[in-house]
């Protein structure tokens, strides 16, 4: 009996959130007699950022325009013709993004599935959160925003379109990013998932730190500290510790902390770093200006560290009634607050359950979501 072609996949063409290998791995396993899944990226963080491998790995950003093009192309007729479903993160795929209404035409024309997943930037207007870094105790007071920018650019815009018009299915990674859809048909708000085998390996390479004395220490790590909301942050937690001896405040913008670490440009401190660090520490700040957690929230709540982050009113009908986060309604004080009382008390906090059944692919909605594409 001839053994029936297995289908395949493409997962591309940039990595943020280091999602391609989690989402190859745990598909190939899933699928093996069924589903061939390879990856391309077109950039890839230096290993001392953060371990990661794929199928394939350009970093075209080192070549000459035209030698980048040629490179794009010839790998896009050579993907045209292998897979079956292609798996686009952030808007990228593999030709350059005047070429791209054409691209998704040509994957339809050969009756290609495609994916596209976006995780934030990618469709939400960066100078917004910029601008909001520098007034969001307006925002939280319920102040008219005057002057803000549009929380979505143009070019965006028709990237959403784009997605709308050609894609099978929309994955966003933070339900905010819901309303920039016309139609939600096919557009789904897709957690972020902890890759427990790849962190658990991580964990084990990052010595926690050792300090001296029991002060109760927050963490504040940002990826990007004006996209993060770092301006209000950072004054409120040196305002709220002011007078406070027992409070110690890690933040990771202060080059006290990380002097002597080698990150690659804008992450302030490697993966590794900052898992050595969220060991030590007792509260994790997360992020305020999305109204939403990330992964750090995440790997901070899988160590059962107590975790802050602003959750918009609007979005806390997406949170599951068992999410252990502190927000808070006017003032990050409010959440120090309840954090410290925690901490204090030495609870004994099982957060980890809430993301292992939450936060990991497995019994996840995007494993149907995937299937109802794929097959």
């Amino acid at each position: 009996m001839e053994m029936k072609r297995k289908k395949r996949l493409l997962f591309a063409a940039v990595d943020i959130g280091w999602r391609i290998e989690h989402y190859t791995e745990f598909l190939t396993k899933q699928f093996r007699n069924k589903l061939r899944v390879e990856s391309f990226v077109k950039f890839k963080l230096p290993h001392v950022q953060k371990e990661a491998s794929y199928t394939f790995e350009f970093n075209f950003y080192k070549y000459p325009k035209i030698v980048q093009w040629g490179l794009s192309f010839l790998f896009f007729i050579y993907a045209l013709f292998r897979y079956d479903v292609f798996y686009f993160f952030s808007g990228e795929t593999l030709l350059t993004y005047a070429l791209r209404p054409f691209e998704l035409r040509i994957y339809r024309l050969f009756g290609k599935k495609i994916i596209m997943h976006f995780v934030g930037a990618d469709i939400r207007n960066s100078g917004y959160l910029f601008w909001l870094n520098h007034h969001f105790e307006e925002y939280l007071n319920g102040n008219k925003l005057e002057g803000a920018p549009t929380k979505h650019t143009t070019k965006q815009r028709k990237l959403v379109m784009l997605a709308e018009r050609f894609a099978d299915k929309v994955f966003v990674s933070t339900p905010d990013l819901l309303e920039f859809f016309s139609t939600k048909e096919n557009v789904h708000w897709i957690p972020v998932f902890l890759h427990e085998r790849k962190f658990l390996e991580e964990l084990r390479s990052a010595k926690p730190y050792v300090f001296s004395d029991q002060k109760v220490r927050i963490l504040f790590a940002p990826s990007n500290g004006p996209l993060k909301g770092a301006d209000y942050v950072v004054s409120q937690v040196n305002k709220w510790s002011k007078n406070k001896t027992d409070i110690e405040f890690l933040n990771m913008l202060d080059e006290k902390w990380t002097r002597q670490m080698k990150p690659f440009p804008p992450y302030v401190l490697t993966h590794v770093d900052l898992l050595s660090y969220l060991q030590s520490v007792d509260i994790v700040i997360d992020q305020v200006l999305i109204g939403w957690y990330g992964l750090l929230a995440v790997e901070s709540m899988y160590l059962n560290k107590v975790t802050i982050c602003y959750i918009a009113n609007d979005l806390k009908r997406f949170l599951s009634p068992t999410c252990p986060i502190i927000s808070f309604e006017k003032d990050i004080m409010e959440a120090l607050d309840k954090a410290y009382e925690i901490v204090k008390t030495k609870k004994d906090n099982d957060y980890q359950s809430f993301v292992l059944e939450y936060h990991t692919l497995e019994g996840s909605k995007w494993v149907d979501l995937m299937k109802e594409v794929i097959f």
